[in-house]
Parts: C-alpha cells; structure tokens; sequence
C-alpha cells in the first residue's frame, strides 16, 4: 500500500530551536551564559539534569519548570528559531505528491503556525498538545486522530521525528517511521532500532520515502 501522507514533527526536525532553548535557560537561572562551548554543551544536550550539571547549578522541580516556561510560553523567544538548511524547499517538493499535517508539544499552537508561515513551509493541517521532556508517548493520540480524520489506514501514512519517543508512539499508532538524528546524535542507535529509517538531514527524506514504498 502506497504512502499517501507525512507527519512532520516540528521542533529539532524542521525547526533549530537551540538558541530558544538556551535563552529559556538563561532567564530561568537569573545570569547569561558567556562561554561559546557551555552555550553549545546546553544547546545539543538532552535532559535538564545533564544541562543543569554543566551549568554548575543545582537542579530542582522549581528550575526545571522555570525553564519550560520560558521554553513554551516566552513568545519573543520563538523569533530565535530557524528552519534547518533545505528544510522548506524538501517539504514543498514533496507537498506535491503527500498530503503534508504537522504535529508539535507546544502548547501555543500559533508560535508553530507562525514559523510554518513565516518560512514558507507548505500549508498542511497542524495538531498540537503540551508535551514535556519525556512525554512524546502523548503524540499516539495526534497520530491516531489524524490518521482517522484523513480517512486512510495507518500504514499509508509515515511519522517523522527526532526522538525515540515520537518513533515509538508512532509504532504504537499503526504508522511508518522515519527519525531524524541532526542535533542528538547520541539517539540515532534508539532511533534505527525502532525507525524504518533514519537520516541526519531532512534533505535526505524524499530518497527515504521512495526506500519505503512497496
């Protein structure tokens, strides 16, 4: 059966959140971060206890939600992000032969409807709930909804994320899978052991896809 839809996650998959997600840090810790190589550890670090430790800077519940907060709801920080190098110009190709839905763990659905547009991705149907550090399993349900909303079975449609946890949720919703590894190289030996497939650049998407069909 052919592959008639992709499902695109946003952030560290089309979208270089780094600099946000530094800046978030910054302001939850009072002070700003002045050494290029911290800047780089905090950036393409996964998980507050690691970023935290970098920082020299004792973590807690209070912190870790600072920091989120800033991540999700500081609205002038999401004019940091940028797509990732041939990220638009890939999806447009595509757009022509797949019908394009996004889903995304903001919880401010217009922050990701804004960078969509302002970077000229190709218009597509965007789903959206809050998603914490360690809660991509929640995706399941976007996938499932729009899966049954398309009116095709889940094996016509392939979910493309950056986490193991979005391939498994994935997985558990009946689709195909492909995991992106451009920032979290560290995944990429998770990601191949649940994915279909698993590149480092979105670039390489259309060959991945064609790899896919029957």
């Amino acid at each position: 059966m052919s592959i008639k839809l992709l499902i695109l996650d946003i952030d560290l998959t089309i979208c270089n959140n780094l600099e946000r997600k530094v800046k978030a840090v910054e302001r939850a810790i009072g002070r700003s971060i002045e050494s290029e190589e911290l800047r780089r550890k905090v950036a393409h670090n996964y998980g507050f206890l690691r970023v935290m430790k970098y920082l020299g800077v004792k973590p807690d519940e209070r912190l870790r939600n600072e920091i989120l907060k800033h991540f999700f709801y500081d609205l002038d920080l999401f004019e940091l992000d940028k797509p990732f190098d041939g990220a638009s110009e890939t999806l447009n190709k595509l757009a022509k032969d797949f019908k394009i839905y996004y889903v995304t763990g903001r919880p401010i659905k217009e922050t990701a409807l804004k960078f969509l547009k302002k970077n000229d991705f190709p218009l597509g149907e965007l789903y959206n709930i809050k998603i914490n550090p360690g809660e991509s399993w929640k995706k399941a349900f976007l996938f499932k909804t729009i899966v049954r909303e398309a009116k095709i079975e889940p094996r016509e449609a392939v979910a493309i994320g950056d986490l193991p946890g979005d391939a498994r949720a994935a997985i558990k919703a009946g689709l195909k899978c492909i995991g992106i590894c451009k920032v979290h190289k560290s995944f990429k030996k998770d990601l191949e052991k649940i994915c279909n497939k698993v590149i480092e650049d979105i670039r390489d998407l259309p060959r991945s896809l064609k790899e896919l069909e029957p």
